[in-house]
């Protein structure tokens, strides 16, 4: 999975967030055929199978991309206390 650079990788929930929502299967996802490590065992043969590269970072004009990228949203605090509450009154 690959991720613009200000993102922080080792925070699980932002990278999948910028999978879910930055790819578009027919360009973002690659399946390459190839050459395993011996201890995967992932391929039904020894050795060779594929694997598959995720690019989540920002889509550019210059990748065929013609509509603006949208500016990131932060919920403020005052709102994150308020879902939560009603999250909790919803019994979720």
């Amino acid at each position: 999975i690959v991720v613009d650079a200000h993102v922080d990788v080792q925070n699980l929930k932002e990278v999948w967030w910028r999978v879910y929502n930055n790819i578009d299967a027919k360009h973002d996802l690659e399946i390459v055929e190839g050459p395993l490590d011996v201890l995967d065992h992932s391929s039904p043969m020894a050795k060779w199978g594929a694997k598959l590269g995720i690019d989540a970072t920002k889509t550019w004009p210059e990748e065929g991309h013609s509509r603006e990228w949208p500016d990131e949203i932060e919920m403020t605090e005052d709102v994150k206390k308020m879902v939560d509450e009603k999250w909790c009154s919803l019994g979720l």
